[in-house]
């Protein structure tokens, strides 16, 4: 492989991380037949945690463990608030989305004063200080087949899709469908905030207002492209970052004419995950009870 071509597929790589880990905790999620559309706002919540996190503790994996914590507790509140309290998903998967955005805001606005004040800046420690590239990509790789294990080759993987395709079927079976909803929406989420912590502690080193730039709704889609399973979503994960990448290394060499392209060359990747996603939407079938709370009471 030449150089060029090894450049594009390490840059795909790297765009590809966060989407792989947010989309496969949202895969998880999913399965379980919880659809939150605030993987969004968990992302950015995540990315802000470990920003703080690892600019206050001087480390890169505390702000990684501080991220998977916020996520995990905003996967937590979601499945209270949904499972527990039956409310709506989809609204508060939105509710989730404004409440971080706005919350972030205003928490990175008061530290950067701060750092202004004292005369330092806010910049963490980055993760490749930490470890090198590849254990980063492969731990990402490694917790995605972890995932597809344990989803089907083992009773816990085969309980959760269980309650995702009848929920009536599995409680009649002894299975605790809320408690199998609440872990799966906290497991996901979790995943979803070290996600962010890539973004601000691996592709860059700070945080910025709104910097998941819509990572969490291109994992949905991502979610459904990969056909709910792992391995889709790795496939549909890393194509999206080959061509981001590629879009970038296109740019530079287009020179003088790149003007006319850019905004085409911006929508590449985006565009043509929408194509393979018409293409291959009417061909998947989601969990059958995917969106829809189950009410003990009302099956009875």
């Amino acid at each position: 492989m030449n150089t060029a071509a090894w450049s594009i597929f390490v840059r795909g790589a790297e765009a590809a991380v966060p989407l792989l880990l947010a989309a496969t905790g949202e895969l998880i999620a999913e399965r379980s037949g919880l659809i939150n559309i605030g993987i969004e706002g968990t992302m950015l919540a995540g990315a802000f945690a470990g920003a703080a996190a690892a600019w206050w503790s001087g480390s890169a994996f505390c702000g990684a463990a501080a991220a998977t914590a916020v996520g995990a507790a905003i996967g937590l509140i979601f499945a209270l608030w949904t499972v527990a309290g039956r409310r709506d998903q989809i609204v508060t998967g939105l509710g989730v989305n404004l409440l971080a955005a706005g919350l972030t805001g205003v928490a990175v606005q008061r530290i950067t004063a701060h750092c202004a004040a004292a005369g330092t800046a806010f910049t963490p420690p980055g993760l490749w200080e930490a470890a090198p590239f590849d254990v980063v990509m492969v731990a990402a790789i490694l917790l995605t087949v972890l995932v597809h294990i344990a989803l089907y080759h083992t009773r816990a993987g085969l309980t959760l899709r269980a309650v995702g395709e009848n929920p009536a079927a599995a409680d009649a079976a002894g299975i605790r469908v809320g408690m199998v909803r609440t872990m799966a929406a906290t497991a996901g989420c979790a995943m979803v905030g070290l996600a962010g912590a890539y973004l601000s502690l691996g592709l860059t080193r700070t945080f910025q207002e709104q910097m998941t730039g819509g990572r969490g709704f291109l994992a949905l889609a991502l979610v459904i492209v990969g056909r709910w399973t792992p391995v889709g979503v790795f496939a549909a994960a890393l194509l999206f970052g080959l061509l981001n990448s590629l879009q970038e290394v296109l740019q530079p060499a287009l020179g003088t004419h790149v003007y006319l392209l850019y905004p085409a060359l911006l929508a590449m990747p985006y565009v043509l995950t929408l194509v393979v996603l018409a293409g291959w939407a009417g061909r998947t079938r989601p969990p059958a009870s995917l969106g829809a709370p189950y009410d003990r009471g009302a099956e009875a």
